[in-house]
């Protein structure tokens, strides 16, 4: 895959990690339905029920190499800030990209394909994985889900009134 994805907390702070070296990139739409098999009937003629709503799933994986010197892997953090070798890396993906709660918002972004491919969700799972064959890198790999986050009361059921 020869574009970057981006992967950014935007709230709260704003922060964009950039992914240049994409093993994977794997979205999965799940669109579930129940069967309702007639009995001593085909199973052309089965009822299919849609009870359940649609989820996208992404999964991302890649090589985290060291960025050298003058390059960032965030866009945001640069000169003595910027976030360069494999540990500085993998220490800012686990710090930043842990959701602690409703104010986290996070956004997955394909850089420079038409139509754009953005996504808005949340990073459920974060895998980072140093082996004997490449001591030098780590592979990196997270699931994110699609979809808008919700607070459990609406703004008006939280008013005194």
């Amino acid at each position: 895959m020869a574009s970057d994805i981006l992967i950014k907390q935007t709230a709260p702070g704003t922060f964009t990690y950039r992914v240049d070296n994409v093993d994977r990139f794997a979205p999965e739409l799940n669109q579930p339905a129940t069967p309702f098999p007639i009995p001593e009937s085909s199973h052309t003629q089965a009822i299919l029920i849609k009870i359940e709503g649609n989820t996208m799933i992404i999964n991302v994986s890649w090589l985290v190499k060291d960025r050298g010197a003058g390059n960032t892997a965030v866009d945001e953090l640069t000169g003595g800030a910027a976030i360069q070798t494999v540990e500085q890396q993998r220490n800012f993906l686990f710090e930043t990209f842990e959701s602690k709660g409703l104010e986290y918002a996070f956004e997955l972004d394909v850089e420079g394909v038409t139509p754009a491919f953005t996504k808005i969700g949340l990073v459920t799972k974060m895998v980072v994985d140093k082996d004997q064959t490449e001591p030098e890198h780590y592979r990196a790999s997270l699931t994110f889900i699609v979809g808008t986050l919700v607070d459990s009361a609406p703004d008006s059921q939280t008013d005194d009134n």
